[in-house]
């Protein structure tokens, strides 16, 4: 397994279809990643999404907890991952389109890139870029947080207490 893309939701039921198509529409074999998305205890309808999605995508992963917040609610992801990568992927975002085979192109222990601001409170579409274009790309609204990088996951386990 070459990826896991980690979904916390909670109360997203407006966006989590765009959010799950997104993940799916790439060009590497659902195969070869997974989709892990952990209901947090969210009161509205994102948990019957999240089961319609799995019962037609074995790619897709679903865990429910009672509401214990994004930290904790990552942490769950991490520890049930199978990939050698994790992306942290917020479920009122979407990713770009077929994005998922140049970020795997790399080999570091966590690679940055950015998004750009599309209207939406808190929704970015993202896109790779190498890191030591960061100081030449100033149109770019470098969004903050997890999601913002790709992550190769015994860097997390060695470097972030997940318990």
């Amino acid at each position: 397994m070459h990826l896991s893309l980690i979904i916390p939701v909670y109360n997203v039921e407006a966006y989590l279809e765009e959010c799950l198509d997104s993940c799916l529409e790439q060009d590497i074999p659902h195969s070869d990643y997974e989709i892990i998305a952990i209901n947090d205890g969210s009161p509205d309808g994102s948990l019957a999404i999240l089961e319609r999605y799995a019962a037609k995508y074995p790619n897709i992963t679903v865990l429910s907890q009672e509401n214990r917040g994004l930290s904790a609610t990552r942490n769950r992801g991490i520890e049930v991952a199978k990939g050698e990568y994790i992306w942290f992927i917020d479920s009122d975002d979407w990713i770009e389109k077929n994005c998922l085979s140049s970020l795997l192109g790399h080999t570091e222990d966590m690679v940055m890139f950015g998004g750009m601001n599309t209207g939406r409170k808190g929704q970015f579409v993202t896109h790779y870029f190498n890191p030591q274009w960061i100081s030449e790309i100033t149109e770019l609204l470098m969004p903050v947080g997890a999601s913002a990088y790709l992550y190769r996951r015994d860097f997390i386990i060695r470097n972030i207490s997940v318990h």
